[in-house]
């Protein structure tokens, strides 16, 4: 995303702002999930119980950062404000300084969400910076450390029912699975398949072994800023383990099934191994992220996807299926099952 983005993306949220949310997302504890986003370009967290917001943001820039704490569903109020001279939220329990900072030029945007329970989310304020000053986390390790590295610790912002989690699904973000564990995990489930690695197709396209197979998917993948386990998940997922058997045939080099159709069409072809994975991760950035590809696009169905559906609409695994890359409503489970066996 190129930086004059940012710009876009903080008029965009101060829109959402101003239409309201949707209803929130309940969790588990009969509290309200509270999505924790952060804007790379202007360093600020952005927190919010809705969804819609959550998604809108992401397709403007936003990086998901997963459920920051659950909130109950009704207690002490928490307010939030929106500055239009500097992009940047502000969020307090005082109705005063709500107030207050409305006479200053502060745009109010109403009540957000409320406090209650026996978890703190403690406030941290940074006295260098112009936007993103503020954050909020249930985690004390990340508030000491914030500390460390020169933040003022200012108490407890306000109190939760439960700790939130972490995203552990996202598409985008650093590979945490080495080359090892992948070649490891497909030659254990091809065994018990009583199959194999292609080898005598993928030769002649740049892939003799699983291990080459493997080391490129992760260059790939990372050279588009994709998990790799995400990459890997995928690819045999679509493919059965590199068996295939539908419509899509291995030496097409199409590990996504681009193009391949309900009505029989076979997608599209792909010179060589690695070719065919860059398209994949490329057509992955799609849905995941509004960040620009990294290299030539080699995705032949990259403008289909962003027309149907914008650029990252579904940020994380758990956000595919029904629709978007696949029909099947269990998509992101049997992707996570993947992930989660690695």
């Amino acid at each position: 995303m190129k930086k004059t983005n940012a710009v876009a993306a903080a008029l965009a949220l101060s829109l959402v702002g101003a239409m309201g949310v949707a209803t929130p997302a309940l969790a588990e504890t009969n509290g309200v999930e509270m999505y924790r986003l952060y804007n790379k370009y202007t360093s600020e967290h952005f927190y919010t119980s809705s969804p819609v917001e959550k998604s809108h943001l992401c397709g403007v820039g936003w990086t998901y950062e997963g459920v920051g704490w659950i909130a109950p569903s009704s207690g002490d109020p928490v307010y939030r404000l929106y500055n239009p001279y500097t992009s940047d939220h502000h969020y307090t329990q005082s109705k005063a300084e709500y107030d207050e900072l409305q006479k200053d030029g502060w745009s109010g945007e109403g009540i957000k969400w409320y406090s209650g329970g026996d978890v703190p989310v403690y406030r941290q304020y940074n006295p260098y910076a112009r936007t993103g000053s503020h954050n909020y986390t249930c985690s004390s390790f990340e508030r000491d450390s914030l500390v460390k590295a020169g933040w003022s610790n200012e108490g407890v912002g306000w109190d939760a029912v439960a700790v939130g989690h972490p995203v552990t699904d996202s598409i985008m973000g650093s590979t945490t699975v080495s080359v090892d564990r992948m070649v490891a995990h497909y030659n254990k489930t091809v065994a018990a398949k009583g199959a194999a690695y292609p080898a005598d197709v993928y030769a002649q396209y740049g892939a003799p072994d699983i291990t080459t197979f493997c080391t490129i998917l992760t260059q790939q993948a990372n050279s588009e800023g994709i998990r790799a386990e995400v990459l890997y998940a995928q690819v045999m997922l679509e493919t059965g383990y590199l068996q295939f058997g539908g419509q899509v045939e291995p030496h097409q080099c199409n590990f996504g099934g681009l193009g391949a159709t309900d009505d029989g069409a076979h997608g599209a072809t792909f010179p060589d191994v690695a070719t065919g994975l860059l398209a994949q991760a490329q057509h992955l950035k799609v849905y995941a992220s509004a960040d620009p590809l990294n290299n030539p696009c080699v995705d032949p169905r990259f403008n289909n996807a962003v027309e149907a559906f914008g650029r990252g609409s579904a940020p994380c695994v758990s956000d595919l299926g029904d629709g978007k890359w696949a029909t099947d409503p269990k998509y992101a489970s049997k992707l996570l099952n993947i992930m989660n066996a690695l």
